[in-house]
């Protein structure tokens, strides 16, 4: 079985993010998560899609979070993430605005610029990395 495949099992990401982020408390439970798919472009799409290891989404209190699994040195590991976690949000911007557009819900010129409304949300996206390698994670 793969890391993956491992940590995403819902009981098990569950348990690794409750430990890493909320010191052991049982914060976010397996029935609340759903498993999302997301492939984002790569910066002027020099190095084509780029795909998150493992990202859930808590229904509960409306947070994303997503888990790379690294075996290696990778010294780009922080601009990655921020990608992913920046990509993610214009995922959420593209699906609020496609839906005002085809509802016609745009009050103003400004909500159509921000492509969003002042009341709508986007759900915080939290990532954590976990080194699955031999030795001392250097990157």
């Amino acid at each position: 079985m793969t890391g993956r495949a491992f940590f995403s099992d819902k009981e098990r990401f569950a348990e690794l993010l409750n430990l890493h982020l909320y010191h052991g408390a049982k914060v976010l439970l397996p029935e609340n998560l759903i498993q999302r798919k997301r492939e984002y472009p790569s910066l002027a799409d020099v190095y084509g899609q780029k795909n998150r290891d493992i990202l859930m989404e808590d229904r509960k209190h409306r947070i994303c979070y997503g888990v790379e699994l690294e075996t290696g040195t990778d010294y780009s590991m922080p601009e990655r993430i921020m990608v992913y976690d920046a990509c993610e949000y214009e995922h959420q911007i593209r699906a609020l605005f496609r839906k005002h557009r085809e509802e016609g819900t745009f009050d103003d010129f400004w909500d159509r610029k921000s492509r969003i409304k002042k009341d709508d949300l986007l759900l915080p996206t939290v990532t954590v990395v976990l080194y699955l390698g031999e030795g001392h994670w250097e990157g």
